[in-house]
Order: C-alpha cells, then structure tokens, then sequence
C-alpha cells in the first residue's frame, strides 16, 4: 500500500451496512409504536394526571418526574433521539449504497 498508494482496494462491506441500516430502521420502528401506544393510552386516561398531557406538552414529558426516573415515554424519546442521530451519521457517512 505505502509504494502504490493509488492500488489500495479496501472493503465498503456493502451487505452489512445495509443490514445496519435495517436494524436502525426495525428499531425506530419499534420504538416510534411504543410511543405512539404510551400517547394513545395518555389520551385516553380519565385521570388529569401527568401521563394525559405527555402527548401534547412537551414541558410536562421533560420535567415529570415519575417513581424517583425519567418516565418511560421520556425514556422512549430520548433513545429515538438517539437512534436517530446515528442512523442519519450511518447513511450521510455511507451513502447511499445499492
């Protein structure tokens, strides 16, 4: 490599970068269901608790305190913030690869 630098052939490992991209993809999917599910359960409530306003105030999902964490719809969030940030590094960095 170091005498004919111009000859140097590496990997692009095509195959599994597309099959990364999946994974990513499967586990946005999965999560975006869960939070859609927790909102859809939120609305619902009868209660006016603070589950009932996570879906429509962003406030509330940060700062709610739920058993001595972050609640779970929170914590959902916060992964597919995430997920989604290396996803978009993954495919910028890649390409658009066939």
């Amino acid at each position: 490599m170091v005498s004919t630098p111009q000859l140097t052939i590496f990997r692009r490992f095509t195959n599994l970068n597309k099959q990364n991209r999946l994974y990513y993809q499967a586990e946005l999917f999965y999560l975006e269901g869960q939070l859609r599910q927790l909102e859809t359960d939120g609305s619902r409530s009868s209660d006016s608790g603070p589950k009932s306003r996570f879906a429509r105030d962003w406030e509330w999902l940060n700062a709610v305190d739920l058993n001595g964490g972050a609640n779970h719809q929170m914590k959902i969030v916060l992964r597919i913030c995430t997920v989604i940030k290396e996803y978009s590094e993954l495919v910028s960095t890649n390409g658009a690869q066939k």
